[in-house]
């Protein structure tokens, strides 16, 4: 899939710390090297994320879009889940599907899966904090890679969350959608179950709104 054709950066509304922001200048740093990962232990989680990482797809886009000229690329994104069969975000532009990748459980199979992809740009789902056991090599390729971490909500509503991101749902939402259709996942009562619930959620507002926490790498690995 290729949402550039679909999704420009005026689709978005952005409010982060409870101030709107345009999105081009919100990404103004994004440019078309940076490399996002986004952590889904159950697989599907990472709907909760959809609009940021849409918006983070689109400045990708914007960059190649600025040049003036014709393109076909995918950004250097990835999902990191554990369980099988794997979710597929091809629609959000995570692709080719070797770009979901296969991870452990434990944080330090999840963080050397996300260092060794050169990740900066780093989702994840808020839990209750532990003291992962990470080496000191772990460490500092964490410290080397990763400069921006958000947490997120599987439902997309992160309680106290300082970074909202909408987006239309006629066009992000046969997206989202898709993630629960994937062959080997849409015959699980329980992906059958999420699917219905957020189709109506879609269905009851033009707008898909999703709220974001910006934390410190600290504060992120000890959510992983």
């Amino acid at each position: 899939m290729h949402s550039s054709s679909e999704l420009e950066s005026a689709d978005f509304r952005i409010d982060e710390g409870g101030e709107a922001r345009r999105h081009a200048d919100w990404s103004g740093d994004c440019g078309v090297g940076r490399r996002l990962g986004v952590i889904a232990p159950n697989r599907v989680d990472a709907v909760g994320a959809a609009t940021l990482i849409m918006a983070y797809v689109t400045a990708f886009y914007d960059r190649y879009r600025e040049r003036g000229e014709g393109f076909f690329v995918y950004p250097d994104y990835f999902s990191f889940q554990s369980g099988a069969p794997l979710a597929s975000y091809g629609n959000f532009d995570i692709w080719p599907e070797r770009k979901s990748v296969a991870v452990g459980r434990t944080p330090g199979e999840r963080l050397d899966a996300v260092t060794d992809r050169g990740v900066q740009v780093l989702l994840l789902p808020d839990r209750a904090p532990t003291a992962p056991a990470l080496d000191t090599i772990q460490l500092a390729a964490a410290r080397r890679c990763i400069d921006t971490c958000y947490l997120y909500a599987a439902d997309g509503e992160l309680p106290g969350g300082d970074l909202a991101v909408s987006c239309p749902s006629a066009v992000i939402g046969p997206w989202l959608l898709s993630v629960f259709a994937t062959v080997g996942l849409r015959d699980e009562p329980a992906m059958q179950e999420l699917h219905a619930t957020w189709s109506a959620r879609l269905a009851a507002s033009p707008v898909l709104r999703q709220t974001y926490r910006r934390v410190s790498l600290d504060e992120a690995l000890s959510r992983l």
